[in-house]
């Protein structure tokens, strides 16, 4: 405040005396200023309502226990103007994905600075990721003609190993699985029993079992 006498008395339309109005609702405010004169000087302001930021949102989960596709998908509505995210993984966008399980958190604002503080939480889910057939048929027919492990590529380092009843390898592959079509040496083995050793080679013991190869 300058100009006039000092000091100066405020006098507000709602009946506040202070200099400065604050935690008010939105609406049309008239100030008095008098001066130590009783020199007066008025004004009107106006205190905008802003939207409120309204958020929905949901979680989509982990498939199975070392997956990390889970996501979290966010629709907001209100507010003024753009949205701004900022999440707790570095991410931008307003929805994110291939998640591991853990909290994650979502600061969200608008043009007008609106600012809300979210949390997430994505639960974790035990339920074994592969899926290790017990017999395939591989007669050309077009129909489970190989061995397919389902989710093996959620492990890059894993190892597989196809024995026969003797205990002799007959097939292995190391990091990326080639599912396997029944032969040896390029040559169609008999129907019958063969026996597998599935090591993941991330600390849990290795999937062992066998396979029925039909005919």
């Amino acid at each position: 405040m300058s100009g006039g006498t000092e000091p100066y008395t405020f006098e507000w339309s709602n009946g506040d005396d202070s200099e400065t109005l604050e935690d008010v609702s939105a609406g049309l405010y008239q100030l008095s200023v008098f001066d130590a004169n009783d020199c007066q000087y008025t004004t009107t302001g106006i205190i905008e309502s802003f939207s409120e930021i309204i958020l929905a949102y949901e979680i989509v989960p982990v498939t199975c226990k070392d997956e990390s596709d889970a996501a979290i998908n966010v629709v907001v509505t209100g507010g003024t103007g753009n949205y701004f995210f900022v999440w707790s993984n570095g991410e931008t966008t307003q929805s994110i994905e291939e998640l591991l399980p853990g909290i994650y958190s979502l600061t969200l604002s608008d043009d007008n600075h609106c600012e809300s503080e979210y949390e997430f939480e994505i639960e974790e889910n035990y339920l074994e990721c592969l899926r290790i057939p017990t017999s395939f048929s591989p007669n050309d027919d077009g129909i489970n003609d190989t061995w397919i492990i389902s989710s093996i590529d959620t492990y890059p380092d894993a190892t597989v190993q196809i024995f026969n009843k003797w205990g002799n390898i007959i097939y292995e592959t190391v990091g990326t699985y080639i599912p396997w079509d029944g032969t040896y040496n390029g040559k169609s083995l008999p129907s019958g029993t063969y026996y597998h050793i599935i090591n993941l080679n991330n600390g849990d013991e290795p999937y062992t079992g066998t396979i029925t190869i039909l005919r």
